[in-house]
């Protein structure tokens, strides 16, 4: 017959499995405090926005299709010189039907938040949104202000009269 091995003295080392690592510090957010042109292309399609570089404007401009075959515009403000990178994105859309009355307007901008609706001297109506990158931003606070925009702005447009 074989032998059946001894049992291993008590002082012998018992192999526990090691405990699972601690868990790290939470990644950090990339801050932004400016941000470059030629950076926010890549990140609006990324988010799925169609966007193309419009080069009617004096200053840089993204125009953003919606998926009703209308736009809106995306301006780089308080930009280094040269094409560095900006401080401040804003979001504009302008309509060409009537313009809602301004007590509409008003009610809109009192309940609405992310946009300001305004009608110009020459009887234009506009939708406007700045975020002010100064104090750092995450990619992912850009990417909210644009989609709550878009939301205001579908929003919006539908004040128009008949």
């Amino acid at each position: 017959p074989a032998a059946i091995p001894a049992p291993a003295p008590a002082s012998a080392a018992v192999s526990t499995p090691a405990p699972p690592p601690a868990p790290g510090p939470a990644a950090t957010p990339q801050m932004l405090t400016r941000v470059a042109f030629s950076e926010m292309g890549p990140l609006l399609a990324r988010w799925g926005l169609r966007a193309e570089v419009d080069r009617a404007t004096l200053q840089p401009t993204y125009a953003i299709a919606l998926g009703d075959n209308r736009k809106i515009w995306l301006w780089f403000e308080s930009c280094a010189a040269g094409g560095g990178p900006c401080a401040s994105l804003t979001l504009v859309a302008g309509f060409a039907r009537n313009a809602p009355s301004p007590a509409r307007i008003n009610q809109f901008n009192q309940t609405a938040r992310g946009a300001f609706a305004f009608i110009d001297n020459a009887g234009g109506w506009y939708l406007r949104g700045a975020l002010n990158l100064a104090g750092g931003v995450t990619p992912e606070t850009i990417r909210s202000f644009i989609t709550d925009y878009i939301a205001r702005f579908q929003e919006f447009s539908k004040l128009a009269p008949g």
